[in-house]
């Protein structure tokens, strides 16, 4: 089997072998068929394509050599042509313009030449005109001086006739009358001094009389005097409570104790030892210039040259002008030549010269110092008037009006700077609370005289005191904390030139800072007008005090229309971007006598950007004073540095770091509150979070302040 398998396989592989040995070579044969076909092909291709190339490149060059050959005939032919007309086009426009050259240059000459000639015609013309005019001139102006010489000569020579003429008749009329008047006087004197013997008989019966007279109404002057005293006490006790309010030194009260005639000295109230103007004064007070052993009787010598002595005690009293008031030591000196004072002898009237005469009854409303049933103003009660012993009637009211207290004053009026519209109402608040009006000065209405006197000194005393608390609002400054500086400068001041960057060609009077429809504040007192233009400013705020602007330019929302009298942290508007302005913000302005001035400075001068100190040591005081506060120099110190740490003194300043506080509840304000902590110690009235003074009366009315200033204290060592 193995054998016959071998043999099977021997035949099957020689059979395979000689197939594929057959196909190998058809296949070879074949290939090499193939090969040369396509060999003769390709050979005959390329003489095909070499001989086809050939006879297209030698067309093209042919073809390209002609148009070449055209072209360029065709350039050169073109060239010429242009050449010719550009030859021609030179020749013909120069020729024009030689000859527009030569017709303008003719016709400028003959012009010259004719302007020449009507320039030299017309001047010679007004020198002609201007020769004759002046010798015309001459002419005339020596006729009329000559005329008006001859004129002054006549005239002269007529007054000078007329002036002697005048001079003989007034010295013959005047001889004739001190004749006539010599005689007259001559007459009139010996008239006249019977007269006299007659009419001081007449008036010495009449001061007897009177005598008797002044002495029962003596009592009563001194009694009216005394009541005068009291309420003008109570008039500068109230406005002395309101200066007290606002740091003002108390108004001294009119003494004379030393005299007036001690000194040549020129003051406002007393002249070369006499008094300058009518005026109420309080004599016979203890001081420096009384008498041995306390001698404060004092002399006083009336303009009519009449003298008084006045009481051992503080006594008020009406100087005239012209009055001279001698002191205790002076009058001691001069009574002391005196021998029925000296000896303690001088008359003594305890019971009055008439006390054993029945007295004259009074009748209701007698005018002669009668009795009081008129009706007085509102929380005052009246005593009517009673005849006593010796003939003396009542000549004054009793009040007894209730103060209501310094308390009631306090709540009532409350921070004195909100008054700053109305100082009238202020004074009025200020008299009710000391019990003060025209009554309290005890004048009745039926002694007309003293009473109309006291009605219009009280008026004039009224008004002094509003203008005094007019004066010490606007003596309050200004406060350049309400403009907060941390919202930055856009563009600064440059009064002499473009700011950098600043979008308009001129000098910016001001500095633009960064509110962006924020609420301002004033940064001072005195009075706010709103305004609007078209451009500039558009809407904005002015305020006018003295010889300071303060102008808010830009806004786009007023607090109040027209004008209104502000003070420092009074709400005044919304910034914006009205009028000239390229963007929301506020332009702030200052000027001084009518001169922008730099508005930072001023700014940082006023505590704005500034220190703790300045100002606000003053406001620390008044609102540690308002709060019943009593204040030490160390913890004054210690307010002033936690101030200046808080917000750097700027009241209008609100917090800009990221916080807890952050997202509606920023701490804002001078000692940098928040809005909840500041209402809960807010005082009544002061509930301004951007007033500085409000924050400090808030601060003061923490009853631990002090504990909660050691603590901060602390924290920062």
């Amino acid at each position: 089997a193995v054998k016959v398998w071998t043999n099977i396989r021997n035949g099957v592989v020689s059979r395979a072998k000689s197939l594929w040995n057959g196909v190998r070579n058809t296949f070879n044969a074949l290939r090499k068929g193939v090969t040369n076909i396509f060999n003769a092909v390709k050979n005959f291709a390329l003489k095909l394509w070499t001989n086809m190339k050939n006879g297209v490149v030698a067309r093209a060059k042919a073809l390209w050599n002609g148009v070449k050959n055209m072209f360029n005939k065709l350039k050169n032919s073109v060239n010429s042509i242009t050449k010719s007309i550009r030859t021609f086009l030179y020749n013909t426009w120069t020729a024009i313009k030689n000859k527009v050259i030569s017709l303008a240059k003719a016709l400028w000459n003959s012009v010259r030449n004719t302007f020449n000639n009507l320039k030299n015609g017309v001047r010679n013309i007004f020198k002609s005109v201007r020769n004759t005019t002046i010798d015309i001139w001459n002419a005339i102006k020596n006729k009329v001086i000559s005329l008006a010489k001859t004129l002054w000569s006549n005239v002269r020579g007529t007054f000078n006739n007329l002036k002697n003429g005048l001079k003989d008749i007034i010295g013959k009329v005047k001889n004739n009358l001190v004749g006539t008047w010599n005689s007259i006087k001559n007459k009139v004197v010996d008239l006249a001094s019977g007269l006299w013997s007659k009419v001081k008989g007449t008036f010495n019966n009449m001061k007897n009389g009177l005598k008797n007279i002044i002495g029962r109404i003596k009592g009563h002057i001194n009694g009216m005097v005394d009541s005068v005293k009291s309420g003008l006490n109570k008039l500068i006790d109230g406005v002395n409570w309101v200066g007290g309010k606002l740091g003002m030194d108390k108004l001294p009260k009119i003494k004379l104790h030393t005299g007036t005639e001690h000194t040549n000295t020129t003051t406002n109230l007393v002249k070369n030892g006499k008094i300058a103007k009518d005026t109420m004064a309080t004599v016979g007070d203890k001081g420096r210039g009384n008498g041995p052993g306390g001698f404060r009787h004092e002399a006083i010598k009336y303009p009519n040259g009449k003298m008084a002595i006045t009481p051992n005690r503080d006594t008020t009293a009406f100087l005239p002008k012209g009055s001279s008031v001698m002191n205790g030591a002076q009058t001691h000196s001069m009574l002391s030549n005196n021998p029925a004072f000296a000896n303690g002898t001088l008359p003594k009237f305890a019971s009055g010269t008439l006390s054993n005469k029945k007295p004259k009854k009074k009748k209701k409303d007698d005018n002669f110092f009668g009795d009081v049933w008129d009706k007085t103003k509102e929380g005052t009660k009246v005593v009517s008037g009673k005849v006593v012993e010796g003939g003396k009637a009542v000549v004054n009211k009793t009040l007894e009006t209730a103060a209501k207290g310094k308390k009631w004053l306090g709540d009532k009026v409350g921070d004195v700077m909100d008054w700053i519209e109305k100082p009238g109402k202020l004074l009025d608040k200020v008299l009710e609370g000391f019990g003060v009006n025209l009554d309290s000065f005890g004048i009745s209405k039926a002694a007309s005289l003293p009473f109309d006197m006291m009605k219009g000194m009280f008026s004039k005393l009224k008004k002094s005191a509003i203008d005094t608390f007019t004066s010490w609002m606007e003596e309050q400054g200004g406060d350049g904390g309400y403009i907060d500086l941390s919202k930055g400068i856009n563009f600064p001041f440059s009064p002499h030139g473009r700011a950098p960057g600043y979008p308009f060609p001129y000098p910016h009077m001001g500095i633009d800072l960064g509110y962006v429809y924020d609420k301002l504040y004033s940064v001072a007192s005195g009075t706010a007008t709103a305004k609007t233009t078209a451009g500039g400013f558009g809407k904005h705020m002015w305020i006018k005090k003295g010889n300071m602007d303060y102008i808010y330019g830009h806004m786009s929302k007023f607090a109040f229309n027209g004008s209104k009298k502000v003070k420092p942290g009074d709400y005044l508007g919304v910034s914006g971007n009205t009028g000239m302005s390229s963007g929301p913000h506020l332009h702030f302005e200052v000027r001084k006598n009518g001169t922008p001035i730099d508005p930072l400075k001023w700014l940082k001068e006023n505590d704005g950007g500034g220190g703790g100190n300045g100002k606000w040591k003053s406001k620390v005081k008044q609102a540690a004073k308002a709060t019943g506060v009593k204040l030490s120099g160390p913890k004054l110190n210690d307010v002033l540095k936690l101030i200046q740490t808080e917000s750097g003194g700027r009241a209008g300043v609100t917090q800009q770091i990221k916080d807890v506080n952050s997202g509606g509840n920023e701490a804002q304000g001078l000692l940098q509150y928040t809005p909840g902590t500041f209402r809960g110690y807010a005082t009544k009235g002061k509930k301004n979070i951007k007033n500085g003074y409000h924050q400090l009366m808030a601060f003061f009315n923490n009853s631990n302040w002090s504990s909660d200033l050691a603590a901060w204290k602390r924290r920062m060592a």
